[in-house]
C-alpha cells in the first residue's frame, strides 16, 4: 500500500495532476501509480472511451449489488487500493482511493486539500467500486 502521508495537505486545484496540487482524479492516478498501476485518464479522448466502457461493464454488477444490500453491505465490499466512485447531486462525479475498509484518500473543493476521511461518512454516496488489479481494467 502507498505511503499517503506525503500526499495529505496537498492543495486541491481543478484539473491538477500533481505534485504541487491535485484534483480528485489526479490524486487517484498518483495513488495507483505509486501502487504500480497506470489507470486511464478521463482527459484523454481514447481513455474516455475506456472509462465509459468500464462503467457500462460494471454498471449492471453495481446495480445488482446495490439492490441486494444496504449501505453497510456495500461498504463491506471495499478493499484497500480500490477506486471508489461517488455520486454528487445524483451524478457519478467524484473519486477516492480506499486506504482500508474504513478510510479513503481524496480531495475536492471543500476538503481544503488532500485528506483522509471515513468511508462511513460518504457511504450513501457510493456509486461504484473499481478494482484495477483485475486484468480487464488494465
Amino acid at each position: 500500500m502507498i505511503d499517503y502521508n506525503s500526499l495529505t495537505g496537498v492543495p486541491f486545484v481543478k484539473g491538477a495532476r500533481g505534485p504541487q496540487a491535485y484534483d480528485c482524479y489526479g490524486l487517484l492516478s498518483e495513488c495507483h501509480l505509486r501502487d504500480g498501476r497506470n489507470i486511464p485518464d478521463y482527459r484523454s479522448p481514447s481513455d474516455q472511451t475506456a472509462i465509459a466502457e468500464l462503467m457500462l461493464q460494471e454498471k449492471s454488477k453495481w446495480r445488482e449489488i446495490w439492490r441486494r444490500g444496504d449501505s453497510e453491505f456495500r461498504h463491506s465490499l471495499i478493499s484497500p487500493g480500490n477506486t471508489i466512485l461517488f455520486s454528487i447531486l445524483g451524478l457519478p462525479s467524484h473519486v477516492g482511493y480506499a486506504l482500508s475498509t474504513r478510510e479513503f484518500l481524496h480531495t475536492w473543493e471543500k476538503s481544503g486539500g488532500v485528506t483522509v476521511e471515513r468511508i462511513s461518512y460518504w457511504k450513501n454516496r457510493i456509486y461504484g467500486i473499481y478494482n484495477y488489479d483485475e486484468p480487464s481494467y488494465v
